[in-house]
């Protein structure tokens, strides 16, 4: 399955998304929650985050007016990344009125290969985050291949997400020792801070996925 992950105008989220992307089995747009609630330190992404998923990534790449996935990975606008998913703990499908999602842009540290980093990211940096206290959900989306097939560098080269059932939940977690002690410090091993880091409220627009 490909995840299709377009920040996006606020204008263009109101848009019929099943409509618009025929081939989608699923869709959810993610918007920031105001600077109030986010951590002094996220830098909020503009807009809202529009994440799709496809069967495959022929279907992916007709929906947007492509001929090839790796066509699609080449287009230098808007901000998309293309991915596979790594679920390591499902969101609850049912979810509180106040429920939030962390959303992370992560790139490779330098030196590292596309291939090493997916592979520590998901084998050894994964088992520790379930971990976190009053975590939710965890949901790691590591770029395709194509692009580095195509010669190309993303600007960000997967996402973490993480689901909390409140503002307050998420903070409890983001202030542990679980993760202030275990998980930051092993991020050096790997990755890099992305342009992005901020809490979002997820609406869920269609869900086909059996």
């Amino acid at each position: 399955m490909i995840k299709v992950m377009t920040i996006r105008e606020a204008a263009e989220i109101e848009h019929d998304l099943a409509q618009a992307f025929p081939s989608a089995l699923a869709a959810t747009v993610s918007v920031p929650l105001e600077d109030e609630l986010q951590d002094q330190h996220f830098v909020s992404f503009p807009g809202a985050l529009v994440s799709l998923w496809f069967a495959n990534g022929e279907d992916a790449a007709r929906d947007h007016g492509c001929a090839s996935l790796a066509e699609l990975a080449c287009q230098p606008s808007p901000p998309r990344l293309l991915a596979w998913e790594n679920v390591i703990v499902t969101p609850p499908v049912e979810r509180p009125a106040g429920a939030v999602k962390l959303i992370a842009y992560i790139r490779r540290k330098d030196g590292m290969t596309a291939a090493d980093f997916s592979a520590y990211w998901r084998d050894n940096h994964a088992p520790l985050v379930p971990r976190t206290p009053r975590l939710r959900g965890y949901v790691q989306s590591h770029a395709v291949p194509e692009y580095y097939a195509a010669g190309e560098h993303p600007a960000f080269e997967g996402t973490a997400e993480l689901w909390f059932d409140s503002v307050d939940d998420f903070f409890v977690g983001w202030t542990s020792p679980e993760l202030l002690e275990e998980q930051h410090p092993d991020t050096a091993n790997f990755l890099v801070g992305g342009p992005y880091v901020c809490l979002t409220r997820e609406t869920v627009r269609f869900d086909r996925r059996s």
